[in-house]
């Protein structure tokens, strides 16, 4: 689940499972990415967070076959900010409130991909912020 996820994510961070063991600086948000089928469940989900500036040009390779280093091409991002916890269900409603904004604007999204921002590691009882966010690489007019 998200907890194990963000644990693996955590060991390239601080060293434990790369190659050359360096420990790197935490970047925020945690972001999250969630692919939908037509019926709105969930396909594929993935967790991520920036490399620190002073390892981008030569990342360290991951010694767990389940990490791995992905260039993201520059983005605008529309964010909504939501200060509860993930799993409340009003969290998912988020999105569409999100949506209608920018359905507003004439931007119109891809359906099918949900993105969050979240400031809080897992286990730590409640999420202090959590950003749902919509990719402009998703987007079509």
């Amino acid at each position: 689940g998200y907890r194990e996820v963000y644990f693996r994510i955590h060991g390239y961070r601080n060293g434990t499972n790369i190659y050359r063991v360096q420990w790197m600086s935490m970047m925020i948000p945690v972001m999250k990415k969630w692919w939908l089928d037509v019926d709105f469940n969930v396909i594929a989900a993935t967790m991520s967070f920036g490399i620190p500036p002073e390892f981008q040009n030569n990342p360290p390779a991951s010694t767990n076959p389940r990490v791995s280093v992905e260039e993201w091409e520059d983005l605008k991002i529309y964010s909504r900010t939501y200060g509860e916890n993930r799993g409340d269900l009003a969290h998912l409603g988020q999105f569409e409130l999100l949506e209608k904004a920018l359905d507003k604007a004439n931007i119109k999204t891809y359906p099918y991909l949900r993105m969050s921002g979240g400031f809080t590691r897992p286990g730590y009882c409640r999420q202090r912020r959590d950003n749902n966010d919509v990719d402009s690489q998703y987007f079509f007019k």
